[in-house]
């Protein structure tokens, strides 16, 4: 990540080895990556707590500090209920042109490329789209006067993952069931939202500690109403965000001085020669996508 800068394992490993797991919370059973769905692995990593210890542990480890800071802001963008619209664009944006820069850079240095120095291409897409997407997401409440139904976290496979698991957890002792039909899901579902009902009308008289944390999410989901920004609004946010990327590409040595305008997209979305010697298995089914067809048509960038 730039001339002299690493976004390394290494760095988290010496912080488990030297530094108090109660400090952290990580573990090196986070830092295995032959399981690549561990999402609560993935949080622990770029938590705030394991972004602060190598700050102020691990010398040289700026360039992972970044990484994580990526990985953690552009996830919270999209599913932390407490955050406005605007906040979202920002943060979501700022890391786009980040990414755009680096990426930039790689193509432009001999003896790197985006197949091997640079995030896979899934992630990179997913979070191209995911910005344009909250873009979209705001003008299209806004205009329909829906505000409310702009709730991006909700959209994401957490919620479902989360139904999943209580499904399962709605077996008798000692089975092993994880898969139903329709009917039996159908069935399961009556069963939570019976629960959910139950613990509603009864929270104030008994405690279910098993549904409290998952109700929090709901309850700080419904914070008060919001007013979508307008048009104005959300090109200054990423006017906000554009310095913010200039400042870190400037840190990490990317970039000499502050870029003039936003960078284009490191490559096209069906640009399938940007990774061809790439080995991660998780490229293949991306080679065809058209980028016509995921991203809106907007006069933002």
């Amino acid at each position: 990540m730039g001339p002299k800068f690493l976004a390394s394992k290494g760095h988290l490993t010496e912080l488990i080895d030297t530094v108090k797991k109660d400090v952290h919370e990580l573990a090196n059973s986070h830092l295995n990556n032959k399981d690549k769905i561990t999402f609560r692995s993935a949080e622990k990593i770029c938590s705030s707590k394991v972004v602060s210890c190598l700050e102020a542990n691990i010398a040289r480890s700026e360039g992972t500090v970044v990484f994580l800071n990526l990985m953690r802001e552009t996830f919270l963008a999209c599913s932390d209920p407490g955050l406005s619209p605007l906040q979202r664009v920002g943060t979501m944006w700022e890391w786009v042109i980040f990414l755009r820069i680096w990426g930039n850079w790689i193509a432009n240095q001999e003896g790197y490329s985006l197949a091997h120095n640079f995030i896979t291409s899934n992630s990179y897409y997913c979070i191209e789209l995911n910005a344009h997407a909250l873009i979209q997401s705001i003008v299209c409440c806004r205009d329909s006067e829906e505000h409310s139904l702009f709730k991006p976290w909700c959209c994401s496979s957490q919620p479902c993952e989360s139904c999943f698991r209580k499904a399962r957890s709605m077996t008798s002792t000692f089975m092993t069931q994880i898969n139903f039909s329709i009917m039996e899901l159908l069935f399961k579902m009556r069963r939570i939202d019976y629960l959910a009902e139950a613990y509603i009308s009864l929270k104030d008289k008994y405690h279910f500690p098993r549904q409290l944390r998952a109700f929090e999410a709901v309850k700080n989901s419904e914070f008060v109403s919001i007013s979508l920004p307008e048009d104005i609004d959300i090109e200054n946010s990423i006017g906000e965000a554009f310095k913010r990327a200039n400042d870190t590409a400037i840190r990490l040595k990317l970039i000499s001085k502050p870029l003039q305008q936003i960078p284009a997209p490191v490559f096209h979305l069906n640009n399938s020669n940007a990774f061809e010697d790439s080995n991660d298995d998780d490229e293949d089914d991306m080679d065809d996508v058209d980028i016509d067809s995921c991203v809106v048509e907007t006069e933002l960038p």
